[in-house]
């Protein structure tokens, strides 16, 4: 006799329960979304004991008629595929039909509904016959009680109460930014945790959400993208987190995780943001359902999209597009009453000279990749700098400082002045390196370099890292600096950077091998017109060129640093993404003060 068995319909249930009820947070999800699939306005979500004693979903959609209540309990029974080829072009949330089967193999199941033809009728999982209801209103009420009660297997495996209603709060608040017309409420143990009312705009469900802070700080575009649309949603550097809580991706209405995209938005937020923060993004993409397929995952969490990498780089250039024009206007708008140089005037920040001349580091004494920032204690003595003006730029400069400014040097590192009701604080190792990289940048494919009388020899720290580094030996060139080797764990420098005469070649070096990536390179930056590679290559360069913090400027060394900013293309961050100025309002210094309330 064989051994291989049709299964029971129930031991098949519970399979299907297995991928497609994880734990109370999955339910929700599942209901929700067939109450959205009803067309439903208002929807009710109450739960107790984090979901395990009761679930109940009530809504106002078109209901269920009569004759489709004991249908809806049985597996792979639903109206909304037919075909085989329904499967390509899926424009609802559910479709499987295995959903209510499933919850009902693990937990007891009442239905109650009505339609605006039909009376108002019920049924249970336990016993599958309809009998009337009570329910007066057009709409659906499901209630999903003991859930694993009688699977101890599966009811050990779920976290505290506390716990499994964060995971169902998640799972509200995903579906509510996806449907704006629907009023949704969410209750726990029978207190009301969030009321979304309908609304028209994305940004005041953002707001329902979180707070004014956050909804108020995102810019927004949208853009045409393979298949489809693209509408984003992208957090300011100013509400950046250490964690990716707030970034959203939905694609027609679903709330998904996609690894290529999370990764073209990072990439879009390249030289925008500190390295170790995370961007606050939501992303809504409405693409032709021929190009998605929904259909590669149990919970429908994941999609399988299309010509993804074509869509990967549109994404990614419309972030980078978006953060530069939105952060220009930003950062111009703080710093243009303390600039009075001729718009047509050339910038003439070319650097500083160094506050010592030796340029032969020792083994093992490279700075942390990790910080663009040395210690003040690892630092020579500070001295004041002198800027390498040309007459114009030394006439301009006079009249400037003739002018009254206000302007204040902290800690040798940051420049303060006066810009109406606010005080404008300017990191200046942070303004210095965004000018330098965008004249690098502007010059890559011509750069010039400026040869030394007497070659630089330094010992790097191993001869694997000597080895790297000649690797690099033509790009480096490229970008003005010409190095050799010279045996051992040396090299030989013969020229440096003409705009960057003072360059620490070693730390520079350091990082600059510590952050060679060879994954694949991303198309041109849309924003700077060069390669991702080459982009880190000359951001690491002018961060190691430039002036550093814990150096002292004079006021007009600080004009001509504010003046040289405004001229930048992109002078809201440096290349590493760190902010370049951060403005205190009168406003809140008199709050602060207690002189407003």
């Amino acid at each position: 006799m064989g051994k291989i068995q049709i299964l029971d319909e129930k031991l098949v249930n519970l399979i299907a329960a297995g991928e497609v009820v994880e734990r109370p947070a999955s339910v929700v999800k599942e209901l929700m979304e067939n109450s959205l699939d009803a067309a439903a306005t208002k929807i009710i979500v109450r739960v107790r004991q984090g979901g395990k004693e009761d679930i109940q979903i009530e809504d106002n959609g078109s209901g269920i008629e009569p004759d489709d209540l004991p249908l809806t309990l049985t597996q792979h029974a639903t109206s909304k595929i037919k075909t085989v080829g329904d499967l390509d072009k899926i424009f609802t949330l559910g479709f499987r039909g295995e959903a209510l089967a499933s919850i009902g193999s693990v937990a007891d199941v009442r239905i109650e509904s009505k339609t605006e033809v039909s009376a108002a009728s019920s049924i249970s999982s336990g016993s599958k016959t309809i009998s009337k209801a009570a329910r007066g209103n057009t709409g659906t009420t499901i209630t999903v009680s003991g859930l694993f009660r009688h699977i101890p297997a599966r009811l050990k495996f779920l976290k505290t109460d506390n716990t499994e209603f964060n995971h169902i709060y998640d799972t509200f608040v995903n579906t509510a930014l996806t449907q704006l017309s629907v009023h949704f409420e969410l209750y726990n143990e029978g207190k009301l945790v969030l009321r979304l009312p309908a609304a028209t705009e994305f940004t005041d469900r953002v707001q329902d959400i979180w707070d004014k802070n956050i909804a108020t700080n995102l810019y927004q575009t949208t853009v045409p993208v393979y298949g489809g649309e693209a509408i984003l949603f992208l957090g300011k550097t100013e509400i950046a987190r250490k964690d990716r809580k707030l970034q959203y991706l939905f694609i027609n209405n679903r709330y998904v995780t996609d690894r290529g995209i999370q990764k073209a938005i990072s990439d879009g937020y390249s030289g925008f943001i500190n390295r170790e923060l995370y961007p606050v993004y939501f992303a809504k993409l409405t693409l032709d359902p021929n190009v998605v397929d929904v259909n590669v995952h149990p919970r429908k969490l994941e999609v399988r999209i299309d010509n993804a990498q074509q869509l990967f780089g549109q994404i990614r250039n419309a972030v980078a597009d978006t953060l530069a024009r939105s952060t220009k206007a930003d950062m111009l708008s703080k710093i243009a009453a303390n600039t009075e140089l001729p718009t047509n005037q050339e910038s003439t920040f070319t650097g500083f000279k160094p506050t010592s001349s030796s340029y032969t580091p020792k083994t093992n004494t490279y700075p942390s990749t990790k910080s663009y920032l040395p210690k003040a204690n690892n630092e020579p003595p500070v001295r004041p700098t002198q800027f390498l003006l040309s007459d114009s730029a030394t006439a301009a400069t006079a009249t400037i400082e003739d002018s009254p400014r206000n302007l204040l040097q902290l800690f040798n590192t940051y420049i303060v002045y006066q810009n109406g009701a606010e005080v404008v604080f300017i990191d200046q190792h942070a303004a210095a390196e965004k000018i330098t990289y965008e004249k690098l940048r502007n010059q890559i494919n011509h750069s010039r370099s400026r040869p030394l009388l007497t070659p630089l020899v330094i010992e790097l720290e191993s001869t694997k890292f000597k080895n790297e580094v000649i690797e690099l030996q033509e790009e480096l060139k490229q970008m003005g600096l010409e190095v050799s080797d010279f045996g051992g764990k040396s090299i030989q420098v013969s020229a440096l950077p003409e705009l960057t005469p003072h360059l620490n070649v070693a730390s520079f070096l350091q990082e600059l091998v510590g952050r060679n990536d060879p994954g694949v390179d991303w198309p041109a930056l849309s924003q700077t017109g060069i390669p991702q590679t080459t982009h880190i290559r000359i951001a690491t360069m002018a961060c190691h060129g430039s002036i550093r913090a814990g150096q002292r400027l004079s006021a007009p060394e600080m004009q001509q640093l504010i003046s040289d900013l405004a001229k930048c293309e992109l002078p809201y961050n440096c290349p590493h993404g760190r902010p370049v100025s951060w403005v205190l309002s009168q406003s809140d210094l008199e709050h602060n003060f207690r002189r407003t309330l």
